[in-house]
């Protein structure tokens, strides 16, 4: 998994890649990436798993137990 920053700043090795005439599958590959999940992150470029808060299981054992 990676933040919001790795995420941008792997972005824009992808991008930079390209732009010098690398073929896109071949700059995902070298730093790791699928075609696919850099779409998904150009699509939402923040990680929104830590900025939503996650509600307590409803089955949640209390203090006392």
């Amino acid at each position: 998994m990676t933040r919001t920053a790795g995420r941008l700043q792997l972005m824009a090795m992808v991008q930079e890649a390209v732009a010098g005439g690398a073929r896109l599958s071949e700059a995902c590959r070298c730093v790791g990436l699928s075609e696919r999940t850099l779409q998904r992150w150009q699509q939402i470029p923040d990680d929104r798993r830590t900025s939503t808060p996650q509600p307590a299981p409803k089955n949640k054992l209390s203090a006392e137990e």
